[in-house]
């Protein structure tokens, strides 16, 4: 399964709905898009890995967070 939180910035709209058809047939059953949303933390012990997709996100709290619960980060 693919977990995907967060949300595109207006200006990605385009690429966000280009990875929702790429996705296509998978949403939902093995790609889930939970946009904004504070569970991922609550749920980081369940997750293999944790990848930051963008340029301009700096440390976001998240990656911290990945990072002291031990999971592999890509940035």
């Amino acid at each position: 399964e693919l977990h995907v939180f967060g949300s595109a910035e207006p200006r990605h709209a385009a690429y966000e709905e280009r990875v929702r058809q790429t996705a296509g047939g998978a949403l939902g059953t093995t790609v889930f898009l939970h946009g904004a949303s504070g569970i991922a933390v609550e749920h980081v012990a369940d997750f293999d890995a944790f990848v930051v997709l963008g340029q301009d996100q700096g440390s976001p709290n998240a990656l911290l967070e990945a990072l002291a619960a031990g999971l592999p980060c890509i940035g």
